[in-house]
Order: C-alpha cells, then structure tokens, then sequence
C-alpha cells in the first residue's frame, strides 16, 4: 500500500519519494530499495490515514479533499460533488 503524508499540515499529498528525497542517502547518490519506507519520518511531516473512495452514482461523484485530524491522527477526505459540476469538452477539442 502506498503512503500518503503531509508536511507542516500544509503540504499535501506527500508520498514515499519525497520523504527520499529529504534524506542524506539521497544526497549522496543511494538510490531507493524496492519496497523503502521510511522507519522515521522527518520533522513536520506526518502519516494520513488512508480511506476507501466512496461508490459514485449516476448523480453525484467524488475527489480527495484535503486530509483532516480525526482524534489526532490525519486522515484523507473526500469531497461530493454533483455530475451537474463536470464539465465536458468537445470531442474535437479534445483531441486537439
């Protein structure tokens, strides 16, 4: 599963590379293991709690808000909108 993490409770979203990208290692040239995670995370940055997307219908669809503290652990949100809100681009221009 792939991580998700904000920085300074504004950064968002935040993934496993670029905590990498943080690193000394990184620095120095190491590249990352298949698999890395980091064991510690550096200062200001924080874990969120993934959670499933809801089912969207014939109305309504969703996307990823911005996470929210939930009894002090981040966690991802998502936002419901309505189908009324897409907005559709012609064929043509959209092959352009």
């Amino acid at each position: 599963m792939i991580n998700l993490y904000i920085v300074n409770e504004t950064e968002y979203p935040r993934h496993v590379g670029d905590v990498w990208l943080t690193t000394e290692a990184y620095a120095n040239g190491e590249t990352m293991p298949d698999g890395w995670e980091p064991s510690a995370l550096p200062e200001g940055w924080e874990v969120v709690q993934k959670t499933p997307m809801p089912d969207a219908d014939n109305e309504f669809y969703y996307v990823e808000g911005f996470p929210e503290k939930v009894n002090g652990v981040w966690t991802q949100t998502w936002v419901k909108l309505s189908i009324d809100n897409l907005v559709r681009v012609p064929r043509e221009r959209a092959r352009s």
